[in-house]
Formats: structure tokens, sequence, C-alpha cells
């Protein structure tokens, strides 16, 4: 994931920083924020952004939407302060995991704790009406698990893989039209 993030980054829902490790020192400016803890560089909210509009290069959202009462407000913060990129994670809903959780357990998440589950429709439309485009989509291998919490990974970056990365940007073409007084 690191490989989308350039410049000044901003790495909304950091928890403890883990994506600092992974970047290029001499090529990034990395700012943390979260709620609480002990990685975060910043503590705040993700709806009311301590920070100027376009502010960053590139804003994260690692495994943040799902967890959002309004993951709307969110993303249209994340695209105020980006100058160019937001890059986001989630948990893929058609994942084989939440699949099989949905047939054995009679479930419709693996993880309970989730608000919301966006599949490629659901993140398509918070874009739009964010104002911002996909650029790209990148799927992660499909996970199968096994007996004793163990994991058996298939390399085929699938439909089916257990999370979606979506880089967005700005989609100047879907603002709206000024008024005129």
């Amino acid at each position: 994931m690191s490989k989308y993030c350039s410049g000044r980054i901003l790495d909304l829902g950091c928890n403890k920083g883990e994506l600092k490790q992974y970047l290029d020192k001499n090529r990034t400016n990395y700012i943390g924020l979260d709620m609480k803890g002990d990685g975060c560089d910043i503590q705040g909210n993700l709806y009311n952004l301590p920070f100027k509009n376009q502010s960053f290069d590139t804003v994260t959202l690692f495994e943040v939407l799902e967890h959002l009462e309004n993951p709307l407000a969110a993303l249209k913060e994340a695209a105020r302060v980006s100058r160019s990129t937001i890059v986001i994670s989630v948990p893929n809903p058609y994942s084989i995991i939440e699949l099989a959780t949905l047939i054995i357990r009679n479930r419709n998440t693996n993880a309970p704790y989730h608000v919301n589950l966006f599949g490629e429709n659901e993140i398509k439309q918070l874009s739009r009406r964010s104002s911002l485009k996909i650029e790209k989509i990148e799927r992660f291998n499909i996970v199968i698990p096994t007996y004793k919490n163990k994991h058996l990974i298939i390399p085929i970056k699938s439909r089916f893989g257990h999370w979606n990365i979506y880089v967005l940007s700005h989609d100047i073409s879907n603002q709206e039209p000024p008024i005129c007084i």
C-alpha cells in the first residue's frame, strides 16, 4: 500500500503508525492521526480534521471506513485536505472468508465490530458523493481459513480476496458548478 503514498502523507486512523515503517523517509513526510494511540502524531477527529484544504499529497484510510458511523463525512474530509491522492483499504464483503461465515455461521460478517461493509459499488458511490473517482483497484490474495486458526493463502489476486485497495483522485468533472449571484 505504501507504493501509492508520496510527498506529505496524512494517515487517518493510523493506530500505531504501522504505515510509517514502509515509507521512504527521504521522499515522504508522514503524519498519523487517530482518536487515541501511542503511534499517532496527532489525536483528532476524522470528521473535522485540523488541517487547511489541500494540505497533503496523499491521505490514507487503511481499515478505517468500515468502523465509522458516517464514512461519507470522513471521506469528504479526507478529500478536502488532499491535493491529489486518497488511498483506502477495506475488507472485502465478498471474500471467501466472508461468504463462508455467511453460509456456515449464518452471520453477515466475520468481524461483528464493523459498522459498514463496502463492496466495489459502495466505494464507487461514496467516491462519487465525495467528488472523487477511482483510479485503481488492487485486490488481495485469496485467504482460506483452515483448522486451528491457520490460513491457506492462494497467490491469486481475485474478487474473492480478503481486502481491496482503492486509489482515488479528485474528480473535477463531478463537482457542482458555482452558484452565480
